[in-house]
Parts: structure tokens; sequence; C-alpha cells
């Protein structure tokens, strides 16, 4: 699987970045610690921003990603770390990255709520082709973006050559959407 270009370049982050009056505020991510100012980290993430304008003296934030104990998940999330990393430093990434990294990030964008983030995830499956070796990274994306399309005309005109382990975690993910959202007292959010 070929990796894509990530790209986050806002000229607002960047400046922000520069400021270096201190480290007053720390992103904590799976007990990994990235530390800035806090108007930077106001900069990088609206769920910073609002839980500084409801407690300004707040000094860090703890972020848990849900990982694998798999070496590969290790690797990947070191990855995306990394990426993480250089963006609080200098408010700018521009890396080459595969669905998997993307997908943490776009992990990490949900929770901080960085519209950065979340879009170049999106960017990056609308690029990739998909395919056997990529259906589950295509099934979570679904999931998590309720954008099913790409994903479910590929699955109609190769279903007989899927396994049925990856067509049972298809309708296993499904189900727990679906029931989920049934349990949720706002149904109207879902999707």
């Amino acid at each position: 699987m070929s990796d894509i270009k990530f790209v986050v370049n806002s000229q607002y982050c960047r400046n922000s970045s520069l400021v270096k009056y201190g480290s007053d505020f720390c992103f904590v991510i799976n007990g990994h610690r990235f530390y800035t100012t806090q108007s930077h980290a106001v900069v990088l993430s609206e769920t910073v921003r609002n839980m500084l304008i409801t407690d300004n003296s707040a000094q860090e934030i703890n972020i848990d990603i849900n990982i694998n104990t798999d070496i590969n998940n290790k690797e990947t999330f070191n990855k995306a770390l990394n990426i993480f990393c250089k963006f609080v430093q200098e408010g700018y990434v521009s890396e080459n990255i595969d669905i998997e990294t993307s997908e943490i990030i776009y992990d990490l964008g949900v929770l901080l709520k960085n519209e950065d983030f979340i879009s170049q995830y999106k960017f990056i499956i609308s690029s990739t082709i998909i395919s056997e070796s990529n259906i589950e990274s295509f099934i979570r994306y679904s999931l998590k973006t309720c954008d099913f399309d790409k994903t479910c005309s590929f699955i109609a005109s190769h279903i007989s050559f899927l396994g049925p382990s990856k067509l049972c975690l298809l309708f296993e993910s499904v189900y727990h959407s679906i029931a989920s959202s049934y349990f949720n007292e706002n149904i109207d959010d879902f999707c």
C-alpha cells in the first residue's frame, strides 16, 4: 500500500508555534507528553480552547487512543505521535503516511476538534484505491464518518472474493453502530 502526502499548513498555526514564552500546557496522549504554550494549544485544539474557557488554570489534556498491542499498531501509533509532535512544535506537517497512521491522526482530530486532522483523513481515504488488502480500513472509515458509498460499492462488486472474517467484521461493526445509536438518547445525531 502506497503512502499519501499528509499536509497540514495553516499560517495561523505556524505563527502561533513561534511564540515560545514558557511551556505551560501539555497534551498527554497515552502517557506521551507534548508541551507547548496555552495560546498555541488553543489554536491547535477547539477542545483545549473550550476547556480553558471553563478553567483557565488547566495545564494539560489527557487523551487515550485505543490501539492493539500488535507491534505494527505500535509502530503506526508512534508515527502518528511523531506527526502530532511536529505539528505541536512547528504548526506545520508535510509527510507521507499510510491509511492506518492517518486513522490515528483522525481519532486525535476528533478528540481535539482539529478540523485539519479530520479533513486530511477524509482526503487520504478519497485518494486511495480500495482493495481487498485495505477493506478493513475503509470499513472503519465508513463507520467513523458515516460515508458508506465507496466501501459498499466495493463490497457489493467483490462479495464473493472477500473472506468470511472481513464480512463478519463489517456486519458486527455495523450492528454495533446501529445498536449504540438506538440506545443513544439523541438518535437523530446518528450520521
